[in-house]
């Protein structure tokens, strides 16, 4: 029904019948452009219902609530309604765009919570970064390669850690922190992990999106594992505990996270913490956390550019191959694959060398001293 209401809106949008639909969500009246799918299921009161329940399970009146991510504050309105004119609100936002309708649609809450609207991008470092933006709400991202933003459409945005964030504004404790920022979800949670160390969260719920993890030279694993680390234990939006396939079923999905099992059980009482997954010490589960809390994350770089390299551009991931390796220079998969993409190229005297130092490393790299060998052939010819 709330698909087929959405195509109904979007036509009449398009012989000029109706631009746009006003609607009150709690506190706050929303304009939805009704040209736009998402924002006309929005309208519709269909979009994410999932997600909407989990908020009114677990905010309560007088909560703090955290958006990191909030687009026009279609989650924010409904979660303001949840916590009362006794909550708190933070919402962070980059595009402008989306960033000026957030607080337009904010305004007129006058009996709604304490709201403090930021036009900032949450991430692990303070700095200044690139947003490319992208022409449907919601889908800017700090990734080039997203395929939703527009072709040379950027900005410059500033940067802050929600931990250097919490201090300032002295906020102790969050009951809820959405965060679903197109990819950069394991920056955003780096950038938090004091505040989670020390128990100030209690729940948070995270976009998981395959693709856009991918830009980042991540995995869902990466994430997974960084809030393991925290010891938070983590659920789909179904109630069912997170494992290593789970993480696979769908390409895009929201995952909640809470402090400890009561937590979670007051949220899905069946919730069971002993899973033959879940455990932080399983073997399978360590080089994905090594992975993502090393400093500088190279390992993530290094996936990042073999993912580039997949899309076709090999000069310029053998570029960003030679800079990371010339730092992290036992990073041998992607040595491997720069010299394979090398080869592909016609450059194979350096792709020679860089074999030869793959076999120097590792004597027994049967992979490298076969393609060494094709190269010799091949010159000898």
């Amino acid at each position: 029904a709330g698909e087929m209401g959405a195509r109904v809106l979007r036509v009449l949008s398009r012989f000029n019948r109706i631009k746009s639909v006003r609607g009150r969500i709690g506190p706050c009246r929303l304009l939805f452009d009704v040209s736009d799918y998402y924002q006309s299921v929005m309208a519709l009161g269909h979009y994410d219902q999932s997600t909407l329940e989990l908020h009114r399970r677990i905010l309560r009146p007088g909560d703090t609530y955290i958006d990191v991510g909030a687009q026009l504050g279609y989650m924010a309105a409904h979660a303001a309604e949840c916590i009362g004119p006794e909550g708190t609100m933070m919402l962070f936002e980059p595009d402008p765009i989306a960033y000026s309708r957030l607080c337009r649609h904010l305004q007129e809450a006058r009996t709604g919570p304490h709201i403090k609207t930021s036009n900032l991008a949450c991430s692990d470092e303070n700095a200044d970064l690139t947003l490319y933006t992208a022409p449907v709400l919601g889908q800017s991202s700090l990734y080039p390669a997203n395929p939703n933003v527009a072709r040379g459409a950027s900005l410059n945005v500033e940067t802050m850690r929600l931990d250097d964030i919490m201090e300032k504004e002295s906020i102790g404790h969050a009951r809820l922190i959405k965060i679903d920022v197109e990819g950069h979800e394991i920056n955003v949670l780096r950038g938090l992990e004091e505040t989670l160390r020390t128990g100030r969260v209690d729940f948070l719920i995270i976009e998981k999106s395959l693709a856009t993890l991918r830009m980042s030279g991540a995995r869902p694993e990466h994430l997974h594992t960084l809030l393991m680390g925290e010891k938070y234990l983590g659920t789909h939006l179904s109630g069912e505990p997170i494992t290593q396939a789970s993480l696979y079923h769908a390409e895009l999905e929201n995952l909640l996270y809470a402090r400890n099992a009561d937590l979670l059980r007051g949220v899905f009482p069946a919730y069971k913490v002993e899973h033959p997954d879940e455990g932080s010490a399983s073997d399978h589960w360590d080089r994905f956390h090594e992975e993502a809390t090393q400093p500088g994350r190279p390992m993530l770089e290094a996936q990042r550019i073999i993912d580039e390299a997949a899309r076709g551009d090999l000069k310029k991931a053998i570029r960003g191959a030679n800079d990371l390796l010339a730092n992290h220079s036992e990073i041998d998969d992607l040595r491997g694959h720069m010299a394979f993409w090398l080869t592909l190229i016609g450059e194979s005297d350096e792709a020679r060398r860089q074999y030869k130092t793959l076999l120097a490393r590792n004597p027994d790299d049967k992979e490298a001293r076969r393609m060494l060998e094709q190269i010799r052939n091949k010159r000898a010819d």
